[in-house]
């Protein structure tokens, strides 16, 4: 019975935005087999030497495109927003950033701000509850839900685009430090 309702799930969610679902069907096992590197925005990012991610798939999410002040080589091959949060701070940089593609939620697409050329962005439905709530999501043109960390949004796209190996950077678990992010000091964000 489960396997059923998820197919009738699947099939709604196609039928309700086709460009959008042809869009998020063309990510499918894209990179079958190969390695990406998903960069979180905490300190320990400052901790490698970003410049070897030349000629790697990789991942930045939020503020992560700050990096590329720090060494992290352009362009980016996939920007990926999730949520609202701090929007204020980035939409001014956001469409004009040297990515390859930008892989967002629709709350992200919705804003005048966001422009960025409409051929690089690949659009996520919005999904009440994340992976803590709802589990992980196989057909992402169902939706993808936000957990409380885009990291989490992200690695569910690098499953489904059929990566390998996917190593994780930048995501400090310990928030009583004097920074919170590689670009800014202090809590203020939080």
């Amino acid at each position: 019975m489960l396997p059923l309702l998820a197919k009738s799930y699947a099939l709604a969610g196609a039928l309700a935005a086709p460009g959008r679902t042809r869009r998020i069907m063309a990510l499918k096992d894209r990179h079958r087999g190969e390695r990406c590197f998903l960069l979180g925005n905490a300190p320990s990012l400052l901790d490698f030497d970003l410049s070897k991610l030349a000629g790697e798939q990789f991942f930045v999410v939020k503020k992560g495109y700050k990096a590329l002040e720090h060494g992290l080589p352009a362009p980016i091959p996939y920007y990926v927003l999730s949520d609202l949060r701090g929007w204020d701070r980035i939409k001014a940089d956001v469409s004009t950033l040297p990515v390859g593609a930008y892989l967002v939620r629709d709350t992200i697409a919705a804003k005048p701000e966001f422009r960025p050329p409409a051929e690089r962005v690949v659009t996520f439905p919005s999904y009440r509850g994340g992976l803590r709530k709802q589990g992980f999501r196989h057909h992402p043109w169902q939706g993808l839900g936000n957990d409380s960390t885009v990291i989490l949004f992200a690695a569910q796209i690098a499953f489904y685009m059929g990566f390998a190996e996917a190593y994780i950077l930048g995501v400090d678990l310990d928030y009583s430090q004097d920074t919170t992010y590689f670009y800014a000091a202090g809590q203020t964000e939080t």
